[in-house]
């Protein structure tokens, strides 16, 4: 049977003290907080959940505005120079009705969503199993 680093680390934990409830609880919240696997897991779980509303945002109203000031110059032969000013502000809204991709992207965000939070439950329960496999090789 090969240990890991983390269940080797429990038991010599608990070589040092007499095995309880209390200490299985903190030898495992220090493993969950020392192992870089889970914290791996973790944090991915973490970026992967953001795509969602990521996804859910390509149905959202969209605001451009724009503006501009331009100065004119004219000359004219035997006529007056011209100067003037045109100012343009534009404001434009839209709101998607249904766009396929965003569908697709909802759906796909989704998915990935539930795979993270599988592989975060698997690790969180590999943490879970070296506790106990080290509380009992004590």
């Amino acid at each position: 049977m090969k240990l890991t680093p983390i269940a080797l680390a429990l038991t010599a934990a608990f070589a040092t003290s007499p095995a309880s409830g209390a200490d299985l609880v903190t030898l495992y919240r220090d493993a969950r907080v020392a192992d870089p696997v889970y914290q791996a897991a973790r944090s991915q779980y973490q970026a992967t959940s953001e795509r969602l509303p990521q996804a859910r945002s390509g149905y959202l109203p969209q605001i451009a505005a724009t503006a501009g000031i331009f100065r004119n110059h004219a000359e004219r032969d035997g006529a007056a120079d011209r100067d003037y000013s045109t100012k343009t502000i534009a404001v434009t809204l839209s709101q998607p009705i249904f766009r396929l991709q965003n569908w697709i992207a909802i759906s796909q965000a989704q998915n990935l969503v539930l795979q993270a939070e599988a592989i975060s439950q698997a690790q969180n329960l590999v943490l879970q199993a070296e506790a106990i496999l080290a509380a009992s090789l004590q």
